[in-house]
């Protein structure tokens, strides 16, 4: 990947910004990346000489780094496990890797809390985050299904509690203040992560196993890869607002063009009201957070 300094950044706000310390390990594919689109992992490397990202882009993701380091460096405790990468071969031949950034060991009942750090906006808490739940249960599957190591000093104990500790970047008082009740109480809060039977999560991993090898076979072949599915290119779906003659503001906002339609017919004075579709947008594509989509098919076919 090429770094440009378009904003004349000095050498060591560059220098600090561009370091990246990341390492899969020898995997085909990391937790984080086989819960994401196929599409998009093989295309960046595929393309990883020509993709060029502004070095103030990586800011947000630095600070989260710097936040993991942080809570990593600040962990003595011998019931607890920081950052440890676990690797898992499957049947088949791929092998899946995941850093946990901290298990927490409950002796009394003799099992495992996972815990994700997150560096995330306000909103990501207000509104679950399904991405969440795939990525931490992926992590419990991991430590079920983990390849042993030599001499490892390996703990069994089941996994029982998935959270996730999320340090809130834009957290405001004032908006605590004025909130409803939803707002989170504090800039950093701990979400607990609804827990999958082994069953779900089988399911699910392997699945992704084979969506994720498929594409590989797909991309060795010449053959085209796989979509982004909608919730892979966060889509948002069309929303049709109710309008009473000039103004402005919405007076209701409907999912569906008959909500719409029938919230207008069932008014006593209907008259002036008219629904206006707002068109839905793929977010991941078109708000510049995906910085392959110049070599995307899909892209292009439906950006026409």
């Amino acid at each position: 990947m090429k770094i440009t300094n378009k904003h004349n950044l000095p050498a060591p706000v560059v220098a600090a910004l561009s370091f990246d310390s990341y390492d899969r390990g020898k995997s085909n594919r990391s937790i984080t990346q086989l819960i994401d689109s196929p599409k998009v992992s093989i295309l960046k490397r595929e393309h990883d000489p020509e993709i060029s990202e502004d070095v103030s882009n990586k800011l947000w993701s630095v600070l989260g780094t710097a936040v993991h380091i942080m809570f990593e460096n600040s962990t003595d405790d011998e019931n607890m496990i920081s950052e440890e990468r676990y690797f898992f071969t499957h049947p088949e031949g791929w092998t899946i890797s995941g850093a946990i950034d901290l298990q927490v060991m409950d002796q009394k009942s003799q099992s495992i809390t996972v815990m994700d750090y997150k560096c995330t906006s306000v909103w990501s808490v207000i509104f679950d985050k399904k991405e969440w739940h795939n990525q931490l249960n992926a992590y419990a599957w991991l430590l079920r299904k983990r390849s042993i190591a030599k001499d490892e000093v390996v703990c069994d104990w089941p996994v029982t509690k998935l959270q996730v500790v999320a340090v809130l970047k834009d957290w405001k008082q004032n908006e605590l203040k004025r909130s409803s009740g939803n707002y989170p109480k504090a800039p950093i809060v701990i979400i607990d992560i609804p827990l999958w039977s082994n069953e779900k999560q089988d399911e699910y991993m392997e699945s992704r196993i084979k969506l994720h090898s498929d594409a590989e076979f797909a991309y060795l072949t010449g053959q085209s890869l796989p979509d982004c599915s909608p919730v892979e290119q966060w889509a948002k779906g069309a929303k049709y607002a109710v309008h009473k003659g000039m103004a402005k503001r919405a007076a209701r906002v409907f999912d569906s063009q008959k909500e719409a339609n029938d919230w207008v017919l069932g008014q006593s004075d209907s008259k002036g009201l008219s629904v206006v579709t707002r068109q839905g947008e793929k977010t991941r594509c078109t708000a510049d957070w995906c910085n392959v989509n110049q070599w995307c098919d899909q892209y292009r076919r439906e950006s026409v």
